[in-house]
């Protein structure tokens, strides 16, 4: 007969009981004690904080401490001064930059023209005629769109070449800028 040993799963038959049944199982609710011991512990803290005096009963006419000021060993500043915050104008452009540009007079003589155009489209409006408005407010469009073409190259080589804030070339952008106001309040107001 050969003699075997038990491994720890086998167990006893008679350490489980009859028909080898182990012993009552445990219930399987939480334990008890340590959350009723944590829950005096908490009591015993809230009722050992009410006892302790409070620090203010205490003072007894004590000036209190100041409170800290951040930044307190800074001076202090003034604000700046208002105005004179835009951006620089310089004048990189020659001085007759207009002036000695064939394209941009012509363009301006046809703006002029347009701008006539413009005051008498207006006028037709005032005076509740509207072909009269309709009519000179396509030809001051058109007008406006002559100028405008012809100059918009010439504009986007000054901004490239002397900037935007450039006394000349801010003074041709603004009048550009006039122009397409001006077509824009008639598109509003007449037929494309």
């Amino acid at each position: 007969m050969a003699y075997r040993t038990r491994t720890s799963r086998e167990g006893r038959a008679e350490d489980h009981g009859p028909a080898g049944r182990r012993g009552r199982p445990r219930s399987g609710g939480p334990p008890i004690a340590p959350i009723a011991g944590l829950g005096v512990l908490i009591l015993g803290a809230i009722l050992f904080a009410r006892l302790l005096p409070d620090s203010a009963a205490t003072d007894d006419g004590a000036p209190p401490e100041p409170a800290h000021r951040p930044f307190s060993s800074v001076a202090e500043e003034a604000p700046p001064a208002p105005g004179g915050g835009g951006a620089r104008l310089y004048d990189r452009a020659p001085s007759d930059l207009a002036a000695s540009h064939a394209p941009w007079l012509e363009a301006q003589e046809i703006a002029r023209e347009a701008d006539g155009l413009f005051a008498q489209a207006q006028q037709a409006k005032q005076a509740d005629d509207h072909a009269g408005f309709s009519a000179k407010g396509k030809a001051a469009k058109e007008t406006y769109d002559r100028a405008f073409e012809m100059t918009a190259a010439w504009e986007e080589g000054l901004l490239a070449s002397y900037g935007d804030r450039d006394r000349q070339v801010r003074e041709i952008v603004r009048e550009r800028n006039r122009w397409i106001d001006r077509v824009r309040v008639l598109h509003k107001t007449t037929g494309r």
